[in-house]
């Protein structure tokens, strides 16, 4: 499949951001006097945002503060110290230089806070040139994959045939088959094993789908 862009998710695919997701999290549950979760259980919390998350820690103890409260009180928290304990996955770095050596564009659609995700670009991952970040937005409609608002927005100025998806949880599957574009699971992230019709476990196993 010869493409011009590869769009990536971010947490789970590109970077391991669990623990500081989980630490930013739990700084806040027990700030308030809720219970806290370790790392393993944080993997069924995440996927859609911290909005979403704390939905789904509300599903398993009753928060009384409201979702926009603990939401901003997390991201500050997350921004406390983010980078620590995060990493690259093994050789993501080396598959986004063959990329760019190739000319590809790269980018990156996620369901992290768009501010994040950018942030994220420019620190951990500022050696790369991604031609577009997109995250959650507060002041707009969209809620987050699996809806494809912004792979349709990147198809504004590519063919979908031109176009590959690469994720790690169910979410970014369903992403790519509402968007209509080719996808590649990556195992090495979050989700379940060998979901989808391509599942690598080597990222650099992407480059031999590109021809």
């Amino acid at each position: 499949m010869s493409k011009k862009i590869v769009i990536f998710d971010l947490d789970g695919t590109l970077v391991d951001t669990i623990p500081a997701i989980c630490r930013s999290v739990n700084v806040v549950l027990k700030k308030h006097g809720y219970n806290t979760y370790d790392v393993e259980k944080f993997k069924d919390f995440i996927g859609k945002g911290f909005s979403v998350l704390f939905e789904r820690i509300n599903d398993i103890q009753k928060l009384e503060l409201s979702k926009e409260i603990l939401v901003d009180e997390a991201i500050v928290e997350y921004n406390k110290d983010f980078l620590s304990g995060i990493y690259i996955y093994p050789n993501i770095d080396k598959l986004l230089s063959e990329l760019e050596k190739r000319n590809i564009d790269i980018a990156i659609v996620t369901n992290k806070d768009h501010d994040l995700a950018v942030l994220h670009s420019k620190t951990i991952l500022k050696d790369f040139n991604f031609k577009y970040v997109f995250g959650l937005k507060r002041n707009i409609s969209y809620k987050g994959k699996p809806d494809p608002y912004y792979l349709n927005e990147i198809a504004k100025e590519y063919d979908k045939k031109d176009m590959l998806f690469v994720g790690d949880m169910i979410v970014d599957i369903n992403t790519a088959k509402n968007a209509n574009i080719d996808m590649i699971y990556l195992n090495h992230g979050y989700g379940e094993k060998n979901l989808a019709k391509i599942s690598i476990d080597d990222p650099l196993e992407v480059l031999k789908y590109l021809g």
